[in-house]
């Protein structure tokens, strides 16, 4: 994944643990926060407001340039309904119901750990990145487990993930300012794949506290303690400490050399 850090410093397994608590406290405040912040902005990524009548509803509603939307998103659904989703490929109008409720899906890569000739490959989570989305009967480590071939796949979840990941893509694209208003509250907004979900689009958003993965070593030997391959990154304490504030920056730059008269 490109988002990845890729330092791998050498830390020792105490220095983890206490960086592991520091993540978790910070990772759990800034998930609350983005999603108090999310419900104010709920209205503004209501699915109807894009596509009208082209999802059900007992309401009538008329948007502006919704059958041209509609066809871009039956686009971009054939786009991704192949491997490895494989769904069949035709969308048709209007498309069930689409929850207004917004929901953060914890953002997930694989990484390859090497050492010393032994390799395995982990799930990686990001504690302070999230994939956005309108809530779905699964969730994207459900989805990421339904393409791996796990048991209990159901295409019609599948298909429903896909779709209003295909819309909050739309929602953003349309509306330039809501990334830019998310990016004013510490989120900033990209799009990104992962290769278990293949093509599909997903909106990542990530907040401006930076954190790093350790070396394989650490991660190998914190997946064995632990017994789950799983290992989480970790919260960058001293960039953390250091973060500027984009806001005051642009104010200084504005004023440049300007003094008070004297």
């Amino acid at each position: 994944m490109a988002d990845a850090p890729k330092d791998g410093r050498e830390i020792t397994l105490e220095q983890m643990m206490s960086l592991r608590a520091a993540t978790e406290a910070v990772s759990a405040w800034v998930r609350k926060e983005a999603e108090d912040r999310l419900a104010c902005l709920r209205p503004l990524l209501l699915p109807r407001r894009l596509l009208g009548d082209h999802v059900k509803s007992p309401v009538h509603e008329d948007v502006k340039d919704a059958d041209k939307t509609f066809a871009e998103l039956q686009a971009a659904y054939r786009e991704i309904s192949g491997a490895p989703f494989r769904l069949p490929n035709r969308l048709d109008s209007p498309v069930e119901p689409i929850s207004t409720d917004l929901v953060l899906h914890r953002w997930e890569y694989l990484h390859e750990v090497n050492v010393d000739g032994e390799s395995r490959t982990l799930s990686v989570r990001s504690p302070l990145s999230w994939v956005l989305m309108h809530e779905a009967p699964i969730s994207l480590s459900q989805a990421r487990q339904m393409l791996a071939g796990g048991a209990g796949r159901s295409d019609s979840d599948l298909k429903q993930f896909a779709l209003n990941a295909l819309v909050m893509k739309q929602l953003m694209e349309k509306n330039p300012a809501l990334g830019r208003l998310l990016e004013a509250l510490r989120l900033r907004v990209s799009i990104a794949e992962s290769p278990e979900t293949g093509k599909l689009p997903l909106v990542k958003v990530t907040a401006s506290i930076p954190t790093f993965r350790p070396s394989d070593r650490v991660i190998l030997s914190a997946t064995r303690l632990s017994g789950v391959p799983i290992f989480e990154e970790l919260l960058d304490v001293e960039a953390a400490r250091s973060l500027a504030d984009s806001y005051r920056e642009r104010v200084v730059e504005l004023i440049g050399p300007a003094t008070l008269a004297g």
